[in-house]
C-alpha cells in the first residue's frame, strides 16, 4: 500500500503564496478599479451596468470613499467613473488586492457583482479592494 506523505509546512506556504501572486496580476484587456473608504460597520455596494446601489447595514455610514482614485461623496449615486465605464464583462470581475482588518469580499450576481465591507471590531478602519474586470 502506498503511503502519502504530507507536504512540509514551508512548502505548503510557498505554494499558496505563489498561487496568490499569480492571481494578483492584472491580465491583458482588464480594467483595474479600486474602491476604498473608512468603514465602521457593514455596507454593500451592488454594481451592475451603468448603476451602483448602496445598502447600509450596521453602525456608521462609510466615509472618505473613493472610486478609481476620485472622491465618491454621494453614495446614493453611481460614481461618474463607473457610469463612463462601458463594455466591461462584470461576470468575470475578480479581486486582485484587498486591505482592511475584517471582511472585504466580492460576490457575483446575474448582471454584476456585490462588494461587501464588514468591520466588526470596535471602531472603524480604512478598507480597500482592487478589482480586475475584463473588457468585452
Amino acid at each position: 500500500m502506498m503511503s502519502i506523505k504530507p507536504l512540509p509546512l514551508l512548502c505548503a506556504i510557498a505554494f499558496t503564496f505563489s498561487t496568490l501572486q499569480a492571481q494578483d496580476r492584472l491580465g491583458p484587456g482588464e480594467q483595474e478599479i479600486t474602491i476604498s473608504g473608512f468603514i465602521d460597520g457593514s455596507d454593500q455596494f451592488h454594481f451592475s451596468p451603468g448603476k451602483v446601489a448602496w445598502t447600509h447595514k450596521h453602525w456608521k455610514e462609510p466615509s472618505e470613499m473613493t472610486f478609481a482614485g476620485s472622491p465618491w461623496t454621494n453614495l446614493d449615486r453611481a460614481p461618474q467613473a463607473w457610469v463612463n465605464m462601458k463594455n466591461l464583462d462584470l461576470s468575470k470581475a475578480r479581486v486582485i488586492k484587498r486591505t482592511g482588518r475584517d471582511t472585504v469580499a466580492l460576490e457575483k450576481t446575474n448582471n454584476g457583482f456585490i462588494l461587501f465591507f464588514c468591520d466588526s471590531p470596535n471602531g472603524g478602519d480604512h478598507y480597500s479592494i482592487t478589482l480586475a474586470i475584463p473588457r468585452m
